[in-house]
């Protein structure tokens, strides 16, 4: 049986990161796009720094979605989770 030509091929860094700053950075250097919740970076959109490129698209929404499996017998992990988020989200509005 005949062996494939051997293919090339490149292996392209996904980055990852825990914080809005590095996370950003590469969008407010004009390097890239970034996709964030809109609580994160609404200084840099009231200043100008970022602009929506997908308004349309991708319209802002008024809160978080969390899909969890049953309301009852919710997993204290799970609760804790969903009050956290809860109180991040009123102290930044």
């Amino acid at each position: 049986m005949p062996r494939a030509a051997p293919s090339s091929w490149s292996r392209r860094a996904t980055p990852s990161s825990t914080t809005t700053r590095a996370y950003c950075a590469p969008a407010l250097q004009g390097v890239g796009l970034v996709k964030h919740l809109d609580l994160c970076v609404r200084q840099h959109l009231a200043s100008g720094a970022l602009v929506r490129v997908l308004q349309p698209w991708c319209a802002p929404f008024p809160g978080f979605f969390l899909y969890v499996p049953s309301r009852a017998q919710m997993p204290a992990k799970i609760r804790a989770l969903m009050d956290f988020l809860v109180e991040k989200r009123a102290a930044l509005q």
